[in-house]
C-alpha cells in the first residue's frame, strides 16, 4: 500500500472531490518543488535548505497518507542533518520514484470517488 486510503477518505468526507483535488494538487506541486530545492541545496551545500525541503515533503506526505514517502523524507532529513550529500541525493531519487507511485494511486483513488 503506497497511500493510506483512510487519509484520502477523511479529506473526502470533509470536503468531497473538491478538497481531495485541491489537496492532492498542492501535494504534487509541493513535492516537485521541494525535490528541486533539495537537489539545488546539495549542489550548493545548503544544508538548511535541504532539511527544510525534506521536512516539508514529510509533512505533505502525511496529509495525504503517503506513509512510505513520509518515511523516506524523514530518513533524508536525518541524512541531511549528518551532511551526507551522496546519501541525500540517493534519497531524492528514491523520493521521486515513490512520489510517482503515490500520484498513480491518488489518481486511481480520485477516479473511484469522482461522481
Amino acid at each position: 500500500m503506497v497511500v493510506d486510503k483512510i487519509a484520502l477518505d477523511r479529506l473526502h468526507s470533509i470536503g468531497g472531490d473538491n478538497l481531495v483535488n485541491k489537496m492532492t494538487a498542492l501535494f504534487r506541486e509541493n513535492v516537485e518543488n521541494r525535490c528541486r530545492e533539495i537537489s539545488e541545496g546539495v549542489e550548493s551545500s545548503e544544508t538548511q535548505q535541504i532539511i527544510r525541503g525534506f521536512h516539508s515533503i514529510k509533512s505533505s506526505a502525511g496529509n495525504v497518507g503517503a506513509t512510505r514517502l513520509q518515511k523516506l523524507a524523514a530518513e533524508g532529513e536525518a541524512e541531511a542533518e549528518d551532511w551526507a550529500p551522496e546519501k541525500v541525493q540517493n534519497h531524492v531519487q528514491s523520493l521521486r520514484e515513490e512520489f510517482r507511485k503515490v500520484m498513480d494511486e491518488i489518481e486511481v483513488y480520485k477516479g473511484g470517488t469522482a461522481k
